[in-house]
This record gives C-alpha cells, sequence and structure tokens, in this order.
C-alpha cells in the first residue's frame, strides 16, 4: 500500500468489514496523484456503502474508528454520515481536530451529553457553536450559555430564538 499515513490503516480496517473488498480495491487503483486523498477515501467509502445498501454497516464504525483515528478526513467523513451511530459521535466528539468535533455538533444524532461536551471544550473554537445551536439535540442549559455569552450576534442570536421557540422545555 501507499506511504499514505491514511491509506494504510484505511486499508486494514477494510480487511476486517464485510464487503471492504471493493473499497480496498478501490484505494489500490485511484492514484493519489489523479485524485485528492478526500476523493479517495470517499470513493472506497461509497464503495464499502454501496456493497451494503447505500449505508455503512454498525460494524465499520469502530473498526475505522480503531484503526484510522490520526486519518482527520477519513473522520470528517465518518462525522458526516447520515447513519452514524450516537456511540460513534460521541467518539468522533474528542477527535483533536476541531472539523471534525464541528461536524458532531452538526450531527442530529448526536447525544445531548456529547454537545453539553462540546460547548465545555475549552479548546472548541467558536464556529463550532454554530452547530451547538442549530441541532435539535442540544440541552437547554448549553442554549441559554450560549445565549448569555459573546459569541457574535448570529450565534447569540440563534441560541435566543431557540430558547424563544420552546419556552420551559428543551428545544
Amino acid at each position: 500500500m501507499r506511504g499514505d499515513p491514511c491509506i494504510t490503516p484505511l486499508a486494514k480496517a477494510l480487511e476486517g468489514i464485510p464487503g471492504g473488498e471493493e473499497a480496498q480495491a478501490l484505494l489500490v487503483l485511484l492514484p493519489l496523484g489523479d485524485a485528492p486523498l478526500p476523493k479517495t477515501i470517499t470513493a472506497s467509502l461509497d464503495a464499502l456503502a454501496k456493497a451494503h445498501g447505500d449505508s455503512l454497516p454498525k460494524e465499520a464504525f469502530p473498526t475505522l474508528l480503531d484503526h484510522a483515528w490520526d486519518c482527520a478526513p477519513l473522520m470528517r467523513k465518518l462525522a458526516a454520515r447520515k447513519e452514524a451511530p450516537p456511540e460513534v459521535l460521541d467518539r468522533l466528539a474528542q477527535h483533536p481536530e476541531p472539523t471534525v468535533r464541528a461536524l458532531v455538533a452538526f450531527h442530529p444524532k448526536a447525544h445531548p451529553e456529547t454537545l453539553t461536551v462540546l460547548y465545555r471544550d475549552p479548546t472548541v473554537p467558536w464556529w463550532v457553536l454554530r452547530g451547538l445551536v442549530r441541532n435539535p439535540n442540544t440541552p437547554r442549559e448549553v442554549l441559554e450559555a450560549i445565549a448569555r455569552a459573546k459569541w457574535g450576534r448570529e450565534i447569540t442570536e440563534r441560541a435566543r430564538v431557540r430558547l424563544d421557540a420552546t419556552p420551559g422545555g428543551n428545544p
């Protein structure tokens, strides 16, 4: 396999996932010189999903997390998958790359506790808050804290609108 830090771990992970053979073949056949890494990863994930009726099998997520955690492009793709299980999003919320955590903040399957942890993380950039104020699972306490803070007019206003829309309850 190529020396790229994402390709080898992804290929290793695909060995243990049913239907991963076609995805592995794409990793070998798509030359990195002609296709940027995210396209290579997207093609491989799409091939794996196609082998399973257009969604990644549930066992693929933890396998990919375990083998390719350091491959940020792959983690971004996993965090953006609509079928990503909440427990996988919990793990991805701890990823060092802010874009991965932002995708978790926007994901409608993210647990309220995970969203609270994202809000309390002092290393999360302000733009992750956009996901939190838009996510229907964000706890009221987090929205209240965002509305009180000076995060910027757009984010603060959106939090206030969400709070006003559901007085006394969880938005």
